[in-house]
């Protein structure tokens, strides 16, 4: 029960993040629950994912991005990191 548990849980991590390499939904995931669904998540699987960017983000193995963003979420993170309380401990 332990062990389906601790591979359960990041296959679940895993197969949401082959979907975003192919720039769809982790929610399609739940198409398992369908009677063809397995078939289907497997073809999503063996596709190669996006060259370019996605909205999930740069294909695996590409270079880091560099620091300059124009990202709004990041932008917002960093200036709630810049604008908090905790800064000066």
């Amino acid at each position: 029960m332990l062990f389906s548990l601790a591979v359960f849980l990041p296959g679940i991590g895993v197969s949401v993040r082959r979907l975003h390499d192919r720039g769809t939904s982790g929610w399609l995931l739940l198409i398992l629950f369908t009677g063809i669904g397995a078939l289907v998540l497997l073809v999503f699987y063996l596709l190669p994912g996006t060259p370019s960017p996605n909205q999930y983000g740069p294909p695996p193995g590409s270079p880091e991005p560099s620091l300059e963003t124009t990202d709004p979420a990041v932008l917002t993170v960093d200036s709630a990191r810049r604008d908090s309380p905790l800064e000066g401990r």
